[in-house]
């Protein structure tokens, strides 16, 4: 069972930007990911390969306010921050275009399904985002 303490960890580790890392220590090979608009995928190497990285390709994410957690197993809800900061162009960013200097927030809920300590899946609800020009 997930606690308030590897939820910690977690979000350092996905803090870290070591996607590898990330997948290794907390996705179950068989992870299935439903996201906004980005419909289901269903592996850790594809959600990894066909998402995530490509995802982060020139910007930085970063879990930062938690607004609410609740445990519950098998499940973890994180009612989150995240900060998209956008270090390389990325005409593509899933949420809307990028451009170097931009920082993104966006509001989520994610509710994880926790099996044998690692995340079996994933549905991703975001509900809002603010875009600011940044200087670094």
């Amino acid at each position: 069972m997930w606690t308030k303490d590897i939820v910690s960890e977690f979000i350092k580790t996905l803090n870290s930007q070591d996607w590898e890392l990330l997948g290794a220590r907390y996705m179950a090979e068989n992870l299935v990911v439903e996201t906004p608009g980005d419909g289901t995928l269903v592996g850790r190497r594809n959600f990894l390969d066909l998402f995530f990285v490509p995802m982060h390709s020139g910007v930085e994410e970063y879990f930062r306010d938690i607004h609410a957690m609740v445990i519950d197993d098998p499940w973890l809800l994180l009612d989150i921050t995240v900060e998209y900061r956008c270090v390389r162009d990325h005409p593509g960013f899933p949420i809307q275009p990028l451009t170097v200097g931009n920082t993104l927030w966006a509001q989520y809920f994610f509710l994880y399904r926790i099996e044998d300590d690692m995340i079996a899946s994933l549905k991703a609800v975001r509900y809002g985002t603010r875009l600011a020009k940044t200087e670094h």
